[in-house]
C-alpha cells in the first residue's frame, strides 16, 4: 500500500512502499512482542486499545473520511498522544474528546467547534466509517 488506512482497518502488518521502483518500503507489524513499552508510545496506545488508536489518530490527523482533510488542525502526533494517554480505561471517541476538550479547548475551537459534542461527533463519524468497513457507495459517497 502507499498509506497507513489499513491500519485503521485492523490489518496488523503492512508493507508501505514509498517508492515502489527503488525498492523504498517500510513494513509495519503490530504483532511484534519484542518492542519495550514506551519505545514507540503509539504503538503502546494499540496495543491497549487495538485499531480504535489509528481510528481516532485518522480523525485527529486528517484522512479522506473527516470533513477538512487535515483534521483537526494543531492536534498532531504529540498532542493526540498526550490526550490518548490520558484516558483511563477504554479509548472511544468520547473519552478522547473529553480528554482534547480539556486539554486543548483553544485549538479545538480554532478549528470551528464549540463543544465537546461537535468534537465527539467528528472523531466518532470517522470512527464508524472504519468499522463499518464500507467506504464509498456506487456513487463514490462516503
Amino acid at each position: 500500500t502507499i498509506d497507513s488506512d489499513l491500519l485503521a482497518y485492523g490489518v496488523p502488518k503492512i508493507c508501505i512502499f514509498k517508492l515502489f521502483e527503488k525498492e523504498v518500503f517500510r513494513i509495519i507489524d503490530l504483532t511484534r512482542d519484542d518492542v519495550e513499552e514506551g519505545e514507540y508510545k503509539l504503538f503502546d496506545l494499540y496495543k491497549a486499545h487495538g485499531a480504535i488508536t489509528f481510528q481516532l489518530y485518522a480523525g485527529c490527523l486528517g484522512c479522506d473520511f473527516t470533513a477538512v482533510r487535515s483534521g483537526i488542525k494543531g492536534i498532531g502526533y504529540e498532542k493526540f498522544i498526550e490526550a490518548a494517554a490520558a484516558v483511563d480505561g477504554q479509548l472511544p471517541a468520547a473519552t478522547l474528546a473529553a480528554s482534547l476538550w480539556r486539554s486543548f479547548p483553544q485549538i479545538l475551537e480554532k478549528n470551528s467547534f464549540d463543544n465537546l459534542t461537535g468534537v465527539e461527533a467528528h472523531l466518532q463519524e470517522v470512527v464508524d466509517v472504519y468499522a463499518q468497513g464500507k467506504v464509498y457507495d456506487s456513487e463514490a459517497n462516503i
